[in-house]
């Protein structure tokens, strides 16, 4: 039987470089340890050049080389819900618009057709089997794919030289670091 693998791939901290981006753009940004609620505030009222203009993430490139042979599918999150719907309409189009010209600038028009952006706990819908493989920073984002019936890649983004993983000995991505991704 000859399967068709599916990738879906995440764009912030997978491709692109979220967290140099926000260290630009956010003043007082640690990170994780950043309150969540200025986070928040921040991303339902950035521009669309903040998602637009973010540089690529280290070894993101190759990540992308590697699975392009396997026709992937963007699948990035919207910014969390803010307490204004109305806001949170806006900042999701912002979001979408600066996503998608990302997507179109570095990996072409097609890309950026096809590109999924919902809310994280959605990504999971696309789930639909074994053969689905989703690339995520997030183990949160990992473990609904898995519930869901998908195999879920968790990328570590403090470890650039993403380590070597294999498919079912179908696609091999190998960098210089040790076990920092792993398959799950």
């Amino acid at each position: 039987m000859n399967r068709e693998l599916k990738f879906y791939c995440d764009m912030d901290d997978v491709l692109c470089d979220f967290d140099k981006q926000a260290r630009d753009w956010i003043p007082d940004y640690d990170g994780w340890n950043t309150p969540v609620e200025h986070m928040v505030d921040f991303l339902n009222s950035c521009p669309v050049e903040f998602w637009s203009e973010m540089p690529w993430m280290p070894g993101g490139k190759e990540i992308w080389e590697k699975i392009l042979p396997y026709k992937p599918v963007l699948l990035s999150a919207l910014p969390r819900e803010c307490d204004d719907p109305e806001k949170f309409l806006r900042a999701k189009e912002r979001t979408i618009i600066g996503k998608k010209a990302w997507a179109e600038k570095h990996l072409g028009e097609e890309f950026a057709k096809t590109a999924l952006i919902v809310k994280a706990c959605d990504k999971a819908s696309y789930a639909h089997n074994r053969d689905c493989i989703l690339i995520d920073d997030r183990k949160d984002n990992i473990s609904r794919w898995n519930l869901r019936g998908g195999r879920g890649i968790l990328h570590d983004p403090s470890a650039p030289d993403m380590t070597h993983f294999v498919i079912d000995g179908v696609i091999t991505l190998r960098t210089k670091s040790v076990y920092k991704s792993r398959i799950w």
